[in-house]
């Protein structure tokens, strides 16, 4: 029985008995009161009584989508496994798990990879094969084990390699903080240009995502000078990552409202990445694309819409073709460049 039914079935109780004792001693306010004290008991549990809990039910949509990074960070890391064990010369344990990872059974694998059998003063290939073994945890969707395997590698051998992974795998995670705790480390080695301006461009993506932007753009303005230097020293190499930041750039400036600054910096981006695409379709027509959606999305926003109109048609005629190659991987970029048109 509630607590509430029990409450109600007292108050009724106490005035049953005042009405009895009233009527005796023939007082009209106590049978009244008697009378109050009953109704009041037997309306008690209904005047009171619990609210409905909303009862929420997650559809598989939405399922979907929280396990999105996830999911995306699984398939990844499958297709480096599987480049990584077509290399020639492989280690032994990594030439031992080749037929389990191949199978899907990446337990076994895991159990094959013994990072502690490792010599003691050879800390290198002990965190390297924490980080494979790692890797093998994402493909297994076991995401907490595989981000204590990257802590002991940094650990035990903390080069700016392991570093880098660690930082990135918590990135591709949406872990903001960790990857932030990692890139940062990583700053404090010496790195490579490239390296640093990796690094870099990372942290100002975690710091665009969490709307700290004038520490964002500190980050990419640092990087975009490295990339700079980097792709004029060796154009072919280096101007696809040299895009990626003045992209970045772009979307961090629109996102503030400085529409003009948006507009050079994504200009420029679309300059290269056409001059790209051009001459190898098939791997930057999707970078291509990309542009050509944020300047129809930047257009659009200043109401400058036979503007917009073009780039969304030009980044849709893209990703018709990219789609009808390869529609699980580009039909969601199509619907985005439909709706946009739209």
């Amino acid at each position: 029985m509630k607590t509430k039914q029990v409450i109600g079935i007292i108050v009724g109780i106490v005035g049953v008995v005042a009405i009895y004792f009233s009527l005796k001693e023939y007082s009209g306010i106590g049978a009244t009161l008697g009378v109050l004290l009953t109704a009041f008991g037997a309306l008690y549990p209904f005047i009171f009584k619990d609210k409905q809990k909303p009862v929420v039910v997650l559809s598989k949509d939405y399922l979907h989508e929280l396990a999105g990074e996830e999911i995306a960070l699984r398939d990844k890391t499958i297709e480096e496994l599987r480049q990584q064990l077509a290399e020639k010369d492989l280690p032994d344990y990594k030439e031992a798990v080749k037929p389990y990872v191949d199978e899907g059974n990446y337990a076994k694998a895991i159990e094959l990879v013994n990072p502690d059998g490792a010599a003691e003063e050879a800390a290198e290939e002990a965190a390297e094969k924490y980080i494979f073994q790692a890797q093998l945890y994402i493909a297994g969707y076991q995401f907490k084990e595989a981000g204590e395997h990257y802590r002991k590698a940094v650990e035990i051998f903390p080069s700016a390699e392991n570093t880098f992974a660690a930082a990135e795998f918590y990135q591709e995670l949406n872990r903001v903080n960790d990857a932030k705790e990692y890139y940062e480390r990583c700053l404090e080695m010496e790195l490579l240009p490239v390296n640093r301006a990796s690094v870099l461009n990372n942290l100002g993506n975690i710091f665009e995502q969490s709307n700290d932007y004038p520490e964002a753009e500190k980050a990419y303005a640092e990087a975009l000078k490295i990339k700079r230097t980097l792709a004029d020293e060796d154009p072919q190499t280096y101007k696809p990552t040299l895009a990626v930041t003045l992209n970045n750039l772009g979307a961090l400036h629109s996102k503030k409202g400085e529409y003009e600054q948006a507009d050079n910096y994504y200009k420029e981006a679309l300059e290269i990445r056409r001059e790209l695409a051009k001459k190898d379709p098939d791997t930057y027509n999707p970078d291509l694309a990309i542009t050509l959606n944020n300047l129809g999305c930047l257009h659009h926003d200043q109401e400058d819409y036979d503007q917009a109109k073009g780039y969304h048609k030009e980044a849709l005629q893209l990703r018709r073709g990219l789609a009808a190659k390869d529609a699980k991987t580009y039909n969601p970029d199509l619907a985005t460049s439909l709706n946009n048109l739209g």
